[in-house]
């Protein structure tokens, strides 16, 4: 399931952002090489969409899973999802190569869920019924982790489902979320030790 954005097409974002630009180009008056502009100004364009496009297909349910873990809120992690693509299509780069990228996707995520934490409340709701289908066996276990996952405080939350669900390792996190090593590290244990607590002292991530 594509959850992110909403509405599968990038297109929409596009319209909005480049409608600005088309209005300057109409009220421009015609100079000398204005068509060699328009091709130019054409080309860039179709490569920021497929820039954008490619980035939605390669991270939306990263960056989605991961506004669903912070947030435990369907329709938030789906804002955070359209706000954090349309930071990208105005602040990103097609030059920029995928791990630029995906970090920028991440770190924008984990800002825009910190907002959301400030100006919303919290929506009581587990969200359990949009994580990905899993085996008949491994559901019972998959939902006790995220319900104690979703236990953590937001900045444990985080550093758990970047290490264990993105596969990041400590040094990476800390790049993407700005903060010392050392304080990721501090993160990740006291994540440990309290899904423990929660799962029993045996359980094992």
């Amino acid at each position: 399931m594509n959850h992110c954005p909403s509405g599968s097409s990038p297109e929409g974002f596009f319209s909005r952002e480049f409608a600005a630009l088309g209005e300057h180009s109409r009220r421009r008056r015609r100079i000398p090489g204005e068509n060699m502009f328009s091709k130019t100004e054409k080309e860039r364009r179709e490569r920021v969409e497929d820039y954008l496009r490619r980035s939605m297909e390669r991270y939306g349910e990263s960056v989605y899973r991961l506004a669903l873990c912070r947030l435990r809120s369907v329709p938030d992690a789906e804002d955070v999802c359209q706000d954090v693509f349309l930071r990208l299509l105005r602040k990103g780069d097609p030059a920029w190569d995928e791990e630029r990228t995906k970090a920028f996707l991440l770190r924008c995520a984990v800002n825009r869920c910190a907002d959301l934490g400030r100006q919303r409340k919290r929506r009581r709701e587990s969200a359990w019924e949009e994580l990905p289908d899993r085996p008949a066996e491994e559901r019972d276990e998959a939902r006790a982790l995220w319900e104690a996952v979703g236990q953590l405080p937001p900045p444990q939350r985080t550093v758990i489902h970047l290490h264990y669900g993105e596969g990041y390792a400590t040094g990476e996190i800390a790049a993407i979320l700005r903060v010392p090593a050392a304080t990721v590290r501090t993160r990740l244990y006291r994540g440990r030790e309290k899904l423990r607590e929660l799962l029993g002292g045996d359980y094992e991530l």
